[in-house]
């Protein structure tokens, strides 16, 4: 009887102690899903994967960082206002390099399972995946690559470009030195690769069809330590046009321009990222007076961008620039897109035609595609460095050229 008894005690010992935390497990569990459901409804949505497919080592490091950062603003705006879906952001490095690109790319695709990839910034990189991603039906939104041929004959029905085709801008650009600046000669100096030579040759293009004179050509190796050869060359002319993508490269020449003395002789003018804001801070007063084309700056005066300048203040305490704003603008893209077809995308065709139709307005004003090469449509804003009254430097817009297409 004492062992039974015993035994009786026992087991009353262990079976209460379970039965309370069974309950209380329950209760905590119920109080978790309560939780969830009221205040993070996106952890119970649909999931849609986005790999994000830039150059975070090597030369165009900060620019890709820039690129998620826009990215992440947009996508962080729609979680808060969408409840439908849940975006996931998977990172590849691609090292600006064309064979770890194409690695990267199938990892995403066929390891990950990605619905889509935002992203790519060397052009290289981009010609490297381009069949690989046509042959996997994957929907590709290029951030900042200017491969003309993306979006021209050698187009592809999965790949789209919310940034400008290399000379998109540059041509025009070209006319507006000759015929607005004045400007008769220019010598032309760009990174020998495939960017840098169609800029180039869409600014000559347009400035020798108005009537100007190419009297140098020179293209020094992408990513060069030292400017001085190549400065050092220099033919006189009216001034020197020029296309580095922002980032170290930029940084050196324009200090180098000025510490030769070029720059009081023959003024510099730009395409795109050389003076991009995210640069200007560390190039300085030898960027002053700098004229340049982009289809943006961060002193736009838009709803829409003057939204975007506190939304980036507040996160990153920094300015946007041109190439966090093309971040932010394909991820916007994407996610128009993805509404019209309330989060299903993996309904291919009908995504495709969404994308094809996405019409919004952009910081940098309205962004739509053209129906045939489904690259983006911009105002190429002129503008010149200038101290603000702050005691920064700006990209000031001194003048818009309307409705840039690619001219293919």
């Amino acid at each position: 009887m004492k062992r039974k008894y015993i035994l009786k005690i026992i087991i009353i010992l262990l079976i209460v102690p379970l039965l309370f935390f069974i309950g209380c497990t329950k209760n905590n569990q119920n109080s978790i899903n309560t939780v969830d459901k009221e205040k993070t409804p996106a952890a119970e949505s649909k999931k849609i994967k986005v790999g994000v497919l830039l150059p975070y080592t090597g030369v165009f490091a900060d620019l890709a960082e820039n690129n998620e950062r826009g990215m992440r603003i947009a996508f962080e705006e729609a979680a808060a206002e969408n409840n439908n879906y849940q975006i996931v952001m998977i990172k590849e490095d691609t090292e600006a390099t064309p064979n770890v690109g194409l690695q990267k790319a199938k990892k995403l695709v066929l390891s990950d399972k990605v619905d889509l990839i935002i992203g790519i910034v060397s052009s290289s990189v981009a010609y490297a995946v381009k069949d690989f991603v046509d042959q996997q039906k994957i929907p590709v939104i290029i951030t900042v690559s200017e491969a003309r041929e993306l979006t021209r004959e050698k187009g592809s029905p999965y790949i789209f470009r919310t940034f400008l085709a290399a000379g998109q801008a540059d041509y025009p650009f070209g006319k507006y030195a000759n015929e607005n600046l004045g400007y008769k000669t220019a010598v032309i100096m760009g990174p020998d690769y495939a960017a840098g030579h169609e800029k180039a040759d869409a600014f000559i293009q347009g400035f020798t069809e108005a009537g100007g004179q190419i009297v140098q050509e020179i293209y020094p190796p992408l990513g060069s330590s030292d400017y001085g050869p190549y400065l050092s060359q220099l033919k006189q002319a009216d001034f020197v046009w020029t296309f580095l993508g922002g980032g170290n490269d930029a940084i050196k020449f324009v200090k180098q321009y000025e510490e030769y003395g070029i720059k009081a002789k023959m003024p510099l003018l730009f395409s795109g990222g050389g003076v991009d804001e995210s640069i200007l801070p560390s190039i300085g007063d030898a960027a002053i007076g700098i004229v340049s084309v982009s289809n943006y700056s961060a002193l736009l005066d838009t709803p829409e961008n003057k939204e975007l300048v506190k939304a980036t203040t507040n996160k990153y305490n920094i300015v946007p620039n041109q190439f966090l704003n093309a971040g932010y603008v394909a991820a916007k893209t994407a996610l128009s897109a993805i509404d019209k077809l309330e989060g299903n995308i993996e309904e291919k065709d009908k995504f495709l035609k969404a994308l094809k139709s996405v019409e919004f307005p952009a910081p940098q004003g309205l962004f739509r595609f053209h129906p045939e090469s489904q690259n983006g449509i911009f105002d190429a804003y002129i503008r010149r460095v200038e101290k603000l009254s702050d005691g920064t430097l700006g990209n000031v817009v001194i003048d818009k050229i309307p409705n840039v297409t690619d001219r293919w």
